[in-house]
């Protein structure tokens, strides 16, 4: 929500509204982007990341997590960290993964849609 186009921050909050998941992964890589492209430092980072944890349920890995990232990992020749997330929102069987970084429509394991929401 740190971005100055008014409507990504309006797709942004409709989205934290309706309390959608979020991966440690997705945490941390989150607080990489304010820093480098908003200019934020670690404290403000970590109080973006304290606020997205108030929105957004956590979900953490377990064995089975990390099994499927890596099976995703070898199936779709995706990148080690973008497997961990796709793995995480399979395990907690979100139906729609919201990002900039994926191929928009790409579906995974038949049930994860890949949406780009700043193109619909």
């Amino acid at each position: 929500m740190l971005d100055k186009d008014k409507s990504k921050k309006q797709i942004a909050a409709q989205i934290l509204a309706g309390q959608p998941f979020i991966s440690p992964q997705v945490v941390f890589e989150n607080m990489n982007v304010v820093v480098k492209k908003f200019g934020l430092n670690r404290q403000q980072a970590v109080e973006h990341a304290q606020m997205l944890l108030q929105f957004c349920p956590l979900v953490l890995d377990s064995e089975t997590t990390l099994e499927k990232a890596f099976d995703i990992l070898q199936r779709h020749q995706l990148q080690v960290f973008d497997s961990r997330i796709i793995a995480s929102a399979l395990t907690a069987r979100c139906e729609i993964l919201y990002s900039e970084d994926f191929q928009h429509n790409q579906v995974f394991e038949g049930t994860l849609t890949i949406i780009n929401p700043f193109l619909v």
